[in-house]
């Protein structure tokens, strides 16, 4: 790499998690361009590059964006200006998410931030080696954007946001020789911009009036930005540029407040860099650096939550319970306790809360304490570690995949003998199909003759269409025997908060839970975020007709590469591959659900995650890479 190259980082205020994705895998593939030149959101992103922080760009957009104190209409009418950047370059950066200050200073990259003067209305570089503390109100300046925000005083300038004079620095307009370019984009190729109307166009005319120059540069902001595509277009076609822009469409705003949409932004730019980290480095003339195959990721087909992540006002409940993490949560969940026998039409009595369906799992094993259960196979691993914790017998009771993994009843009747405990998941996991219901019931219906506990486990039960005519949430309220173990990880969304439930007429046994484990189970943003989920049934449909699209899309895809699939009704399928499989793929850098720590499977099988289009777009296109093309084998139905 030459000292002189130059990465450009284009601005659009929250659309920069794209830039902050980019950046990140430039961290991880260990890629330090000498000189850094951001614009606006772009040298928010910079300040944490050259700091070497990956994620903390991504942690204040996704954590802080809906926080009253980072931005919003009250500061506009507060202050003139809709971020706080008071709060920002403040307490954020020294307290919430400290900015590594020594590691900047001692960079031996170097950093402009660029903004607009408002006196002539052309660009102002500022040089970070030059400044010291000052560059970062020349950051703040260069992120002011333009009816928005007040106007920043930098040294003797006075200065607003540097996409008014130069949204995409040029390299005839930077302060130094520049060599070879990293441009990084937040719009798509071909994406032009039309004016902002007559409305716009009125306001700053009456904002910056007297200011002729800075006026006339705001009023032909959409002209000057296609000229500079334009130009960076042409450069790329010389090979003095590589662009890093999104694939697709862009659908987040400036001032965009869905948390799930501004994550699944900065994963497209994580993404896209990574598949593009060869090309990369050839362009810039170095060496691919040495690091562990997973850093080399270019796509995450591992995950088992919603599609869509958590509701947004599930992360909204949660940030704003934290103002009351000075006391303590409510130990008996009462209020989510109510909500959710509520949404199952139980009694609230009848509802056990824990933190996360493993500690349900582990309290339920210490209080039944089993000599002997039977366990309907491949399942939750989690069951067996609990019981195997508790000096129980374990029976593993598997068919094989031509009966769908389901064996016959006569079987299961058999090896319920002396045991005191059957577990089953339904759906499946990892298969994700459903037992159907009549079979359920016999099952039920089996242990109760026997005095054996029947564990059903439903975590991925609301994901499915028809889910609720499978679920069995209801019939635990008449049989003591069974308990019914759900949570708020896969549905909802919410893994990292930890909310899980179970539902059971066996009083003594709930009692027992409860008292099986720590008082203060489940923290108070945790128990918010639960409550605000339960209020948005519109989240799990929009998941659902979502999966009912791409599911059998992907799974048609899957087969075309001649791989096993069998059928699944909630947001991940089970596919079996050649020996090593899941290995294979994670050596390529596709990070999924190997299915070896699943009783009676191995490697040859993982778990694929359904995303959006785009997602099972890359996942196809990334497993056409890797997989030879093979005759199909017979998917089991």
């Amino acid at each position: 790499m030459n000292k002189t190259d130059t990465l450009i980082l284009e601005g659009g205020a929250l659309r920069g998690v794209y830039t902050s994705g980019v950046l990140d895998a430039l961290m991880e593939l260990g890629i330090r361009i000498p000189n850094v030149v951001g614009v606006s959101a772009g040298s928010l992103n910079a300040l944490s590059y050259l700091s070497r922080q990956p994620g903390r760009s991504r942690d204040i957009n996704l954590n802080y964006v809906n926080d009253p104190r980072y931005m919003g209409p009250s500061h506009l009418l507060k202050t003139f200006s809709f971020f706080n950047f008071d709060f920002v370059f403040g307490e954020l950066s020294h307290e919430l998410v400290p900015f590594d200050y020594e590691t900047f200073y001692k960079s031996e990259q170097s950093m402009w931030a660029v903004a607009t003067d408002c006196r002539t209305g052309k660009a102002i570089f500022y040089h970070d080696k030059e400044m010291g503390e000052e560059f970062f109100t020349a950051c703040r300046a260069s992120c002011s954007m333009p009816l928005l925000c007040s106007m920043v005083k930098v040294g003797e300038d006075v200065c607003l946001d540097g996409g008014i004079a130069s949204c995409i620095p040029l390299p005839e307009e930077l302060p130094f020789p520049a060599g070879k370019l990293l441009v990084v984009l937040t719009r798509q190729k071909g994406f032009r911009k039309k004016g902002q109307g007559p409305a716009i166009d009125q306001m700053y005319r009456r904002r910056y009036k007297t200011h002729p120059q800075l006026m006339e540069a705001c009023l032909h902001q959409a002209e000057d930005y296609n000229r500079r595509v334009r130009r960076i277009e042409e450069l790329e076609q010389e090979g003095k540029a590589f662009v890093i822009r999104p694939q697709t469409p862009v659908t987040v705003t400036r001032t965009e407040r869905d948390v799930n949409k501004l994550r699944a932004l900065y994963q497209q730019g994580f993404d896209e860099t990574m598949a593009l980290a060869g090309a990369l480095m050839e362009f810039l003339g170095i060496e691919a650096p040495a690091m562990p195959p997973l850093a080399m990721r270019t796509l995450d087909a591992s995950g088992s939550c919603n599609p869509l992540g958590m509701p947004p006002a599930a992360a909204q409940a949660a940030a704003a319970a934290l103002t009351a993490a000075d006391t303590y949560p409510d130990p008996d969940c009462t209020a989510l306790r109510a909500a959710l026998a509520d949404r199952y039409e139980v009694l609230t009595k009848n509802v056990f809360v824990a933190s996360g369906a493993d500690e349900v799992i582990w309290r339920l094993v210490r209080s039944v304490r089993p000599k002997k259960a039977v366990i309907l196979e491949p399942a939750y691993e989690e069951y067996a570690r609990a019981l195997e914790a508790e000096g129980c017998e374990l029976v593993h009771l598997m068919a094989g995949p031509e009966q769908s993994f389901v064996p016959d009843a006569a079987a299961v009747e058999q090896a319920l003998e002396g045991a005191q405990m059957l577990v089953l998941c339904n759906p499946g996991n990892p298969t994700g199909a459903f037992l159907p219901r009549s079979q359920l019931m016999n099952l039920v219906k089996a242990c109760a003759e026997r005095d054996v506990l029947c564990v059903v486990d439903e975590s991925f039960i609301e994901l499915a269409r028809d889910g609720e005519e499978h679920s069995l949430k209801q019939d635990a309220v008449y049989c003591p025997g069974l308990v019914v173990v759900d949570s708020f990880s896969k549905a909802w969304g919410m893994p990292g908060l930890r909310v899980g439930y179970a539902i059971s007429s066996h009083g003594e046994l709930v009692r027992q839970m409860t008292a099986a484990g720590p008082r203060f189970g489940v923290n108070g943003p945790a128990q918010a975020a639960a409550l605000a989920a339960l209020r948005q049934p519109q989240h799990l449909e929009k998941a659902r007709a979502l999966l009912e699209t791409e599911r059998p899309w992907l799974t048609e895809q899957l087969r075309g590469l001649g791989l096993q699939v069998f059928d699944s009704r909630v947001n991940f399928v089970l596919v079996h591959g050649p020996e090593g499989f899941a290995n294979t793929l994670a050596a390529a850098g596709l990070a999924v659900r190997s299915c070896e720590a699943f009783y009676g499977l191995d490697s040859s099988w993982c778990r694929l995650a359904v995303g959006t289009r785009a997602d099972n777009e890359r996942l196809v296109e990334k497993l056409r890479q890797i997989c030879p093309q093979q005759p199909e084998e017979e998917a089991a139905q």
